[in-house]
């Protein structure tokens, strides 16, 4: 239950993070320009929202209990191999190979789908159409809808992954590159540096996936398996068939 109300509350921030954001946009969207130069109260704004988006960044780094196990899957402290699973040396079996093999063929569908959305906001960036305010806005998008997706309606796992929940989610850890990729083409330290660590934490998933296989499927690692869920995140999805 504290894990569903913690990110009940993430949610509702982001929301008025992203709702202030969309304010400042509408009333002078030039304060978003963090590649402009900038003074006094505009400097100020700056610096917290960057504070605010790195601070997240961060704490997906640090340990804690308040966040949910389909997040923290792939670290050694949360698995706890099946008695089958040992039963068989710990060796994964056909239909669990297979299985890892569908879920990253459909993993892989949904990269160059999201790279080429990102590619039209690449585009029009270039072009000129987009400048820093609109993909900072784009970003804000992104901002709500990862945590959207948790809460309420994830098309990803309706209409490519297919899997039970977030607890056994194949890129639930994409979240964070997805996240800041429209931050990915703009060169400057608060954009970079956002882009960078993203992308490292993305990436060590990616690595403890492939490493580690048998720490992401309820097969094999008891922890993700619905009878020991202790956060229920799915009770709050629209029940959409």
């Amino acid at each position: 239950m504290a894990i569903r109300i913690t990110m009940w509350i993430k949610f509702i921030l982001r929301c008025i993070v992203a709702s202030v954001i969309a304010a400042v946009y509408l009333i002078n969207k030039q304060l978003l320009d963090f590649t402009a130069e900038k003074s006094g109260w505009a400097l100020v704004f700056i610096i917290a929202f960057y504070v605010i988006l790195m601070g997240e960044l961060i704490v997906r780094f640090l340990p804690g209990k308040l966040k949910p196990i389909g997040m923290r899957k792939h670290l050694k402290a949360q698995y706890m191999p099946t008695q089958d699973f040992l039963n068989r040396n710990s060796e994964l079996n056909e239909p669990e190979r297979k299985k890892l093999k569908t879920a990253n063929k459909r993993a892989l569908i949904i990269l160059i789908l999201y790279l080429l959305l990102s590619g039209i906001w690449y585009t029009l960036y270039f072009l000129k159409i987009f400048g820093v305010p609109e993909l900072v806005m784009v970003m804000m998008f992104y901002y709500v809808a990862d945590l959207f997706c948790v809460h309420i309606y994830c098309p990803f796992r309706k209409i490519f992954l297919r899997h039970r929940c977030c607890t056994v989610c194949r890129i639930y850890n994409w979240d964070a590159w997805m996240l800041f990729s429209p931050m990915f083409i703009i060169i400057h330290p608060f954009s970079t540096s956002l882009s960078v660590l993203a992308l490292i934490y993305s990436l060590t998933w990616e690595y403890m996936y492939f490493r580690h296989p048998e720490r992401f499927l309820d097969t094999t690692n008891e922890n993700l398996k619905c009878k020991n869920c202790k956060h229920h995140m799915c009770k709050s999805k629209l029940r959409v068939k």
